[in-house]
């Protein structure tokens, strides 16, 4: 069986049990982080993230929108585990929420990620 990794949970706030996730827990939260960190905000890597929170109240046309996909897209392949990465992105109509549609294959095989954000919260709405 392919190790996807073994780490502390933690999508925007660690654990305060300091539980362990393993296998695609790990990648799929190690991918929703990378949506929540301003590039260049981590001092030992200036090209990690992809913070979709600051395109939140702006107007995204369909210009925009296809850049951030594909952006998305990019940052998951820098995560070695991410064999194919779709992203797909819904502003709501105020823009203060986007729901984030990704479809990955890692080793084990596709699955899809679902995450809401908005200037607050981040939440995995499934991941199968």
């Amino acid at each position: 069986m392919t190790d996807l990794g073994t780490e502390l949970h933690c999508i925007d706030d660690l654990d305060e049990m300091f539980t362990l996730v393993s296998q695609r827990t790990c990648l799929i939260e190690a991918l929703a982080r990378r949506f929540i960190t301003r590039r260049g905000s981590l001092v030992e890597d200036e090209t990690y993230g992809f913070d979709l929170r600051e395109w939140l109240n702006e107007s995204v046309g369909k210009l925009e929108l296809f850049q951030l996909q594909s952006g998305c897209e990019e940052e998951c392949f820098k995560d070695e585990r991410v064999k194919a990465a779709t992203a797909r992105l819904t502003f709501t109509e105020s823009a203060s929420r986007v729901v984030f549609e990704l479809r990955v294959t890692d080793d084990v095989g596709p699955f899809t990620l679902i995450l809401t954000i908005d200037q607050v919260t981040v939440e995995v709405l499934e991941a199968a």
